[in-house]
């Protein structure tokens, strides 16, 4: 409860950064590539170091990470928020000042992200994993449903310096809340503490051994990159879907966006709440079903039914995530936990700027017609489920079965 009220709320400031910085960027600079230029120093860390980070998870005190990168995030966007309130006029510093926090808080991440999802099982009991993941994820939709739906009107009351000081607090109180926790510390690769610990080097490469030899785990990786590749390019065309397919005005962009994270949230719920939500026909199933409802949009021309198969694509996404997560934490030693979730996350950060050029220019070749990259998509997603219903070891990892 400590780690996940502090996260919680964390998240909630993180809306506030978000929105805070991007609406600042516009104001001050009226330029969307400064804007991109921001948003990919916020990802570019977390692929750079996302490995790393997962080593660490496993090498150190996950607490002592968990701590660590909240206070230093809350001090950096404080003196952010302290210098945009001092010095509103130096445009030029202030936007060098925001692409290093971004920067910085991407770096954070990469450490941050691995630790959490590593410790969570040894924070409850096996049987309520599934519930704790379920929690887990569903605070992130929860805290940015309602950044989306406030924070434009918050930074129109309270400007950047305010709304970044709300996040710098809430840093401040999750690093406090899981400093008050009591988490344990996992042994590196079988070693007890003391013991002489293996070279960073070896550990990371331990650790994609580890994923190449546990068969069907290497393909679980894959198959959630590759999903992730086909996924991730949605919001760049879905103004144009919005606007151009649907006829519809630019607030269905945050209606669309938010039925997706309530279908998510749907999905979490049900994954948490019965143990039916597991094994592979379940899970599959629930891939290719969200696979099917975004390769559907392509014919979809009524905001109402964009919503409705939108909300139906993020529960069944939301019950594969939690499930898939679940069965990697209970499947993989507490030892590799941090790498292998490292790994995960870092070839899914890796393979997004590829798959959101590659949809846009998709879009452009196709006249602004957002329907062929929606369907390149989902046609994509289809297949890589097809693959993977089809391959034997994944099936049996999925079913929680020692290989035959």
């Amino acid at each position: 409860m400590l780690v996940w009220q502090g996260q919680l709320v964390s998240q909630l400031g993180s809306q506030a950064f978000v929105v805070g910085t991007m609406f600042w960027v516009k104001h001050a600079t009226e330029s969307a590539s400064t804007m991109g230029l921001v948003m990919t120093l916020a990802t570019l860390p977390f692929v750079l170091f996302g490995t790393i980070g997962g080593v660490v998870a496993d090498r150190a005190s996950r607490k002592r990470i968990l701590v660590t990168c909240d206070a230093v995030a809350g001090a950096a966007v404080l003196s952010l928020s302290a210098l945009m309130a001092w010095a509103p006029e130096r445009t030029g510093l202030l936007v060098v000042c925001v692409c290093v926090v971004s920067a910085m808080l991407g770096a954070l991440g990469a450490f941050f992200h691995p630790a959490i999802i590593a410790v969570t099982p040894t924070l409850v009991p096996a049987g309520r994993l599934g519930a704790a993941n379920s929690l887990r994820e569903a605070s992130g939709d929860i805290a940015a449903l309602i950044g989306q739906a406030v924070g434009g009107i918050a930074f129109r009351l309270l400007g950047a310096p305010l709304l970044l000081l709300i996040d710098g607090i809430s840093y401040l109180f999750a690093s406090v809340s899981t400093s008050l926790a009591s988490v344990p510390r996992a042994p590196a690769d079988g070693t007890v503490d003391g013991a002489s610990r293996p070279h960073l080097r070896d550990q990371l490469r331990a650790g994609f051994g580890f994923v190449r030899d546990e068969r069907g785990l290497g393909s679980l990786v894959f198959v959630s990159t590759i999903a992730n590749f086909f996924a991730a390019p949605f919001v760049v065309v879905l103004p144009f879907f919005v606007e151009d397919t649907l006829g519809a005005s630019s607030d269905w962009f945050g209606y669309l966006i938010a039925s997706v994270g309530a279908g998510g949230l749907a999905g979490y719920t049900l994954a948490g709440t019965t143990a039916r939500a597991r094994g592979a026909p379940t899970l599959l199933a629930c891939l290719l079903a969200m696979s099917a409802c975004v390769a559907a949009l392509a014919w979809i021309t009524t905001p109402i039914w964009a919503a409705v198969f939108l909300a139906m694509a993020g529960l069944f996404g939301g019950v594969f995530n939690v499930g898939v997560v679940t069965l990697m934490q209970s499947r993989t030693p507490d030892a590799f936990r941090g790498r292998v979730f490292g790994l995960v996350q870092t070839l899914a950060m890796a393979a997004t700027p590829a798959a959101m050029v590659a949809a846009g220019i998709i879009t452009d070749s196709a006249g602004g017609d957002a329907r062929v990259a929606i369907l390149v998509c989902g046609a994509g997603l289809i297949v890589v489920t097809l693959w993977a219903a089809t391959h034997r070891p994944l099936r049996d990892y999925l079913n929680d079965r020692a290989p035959s």
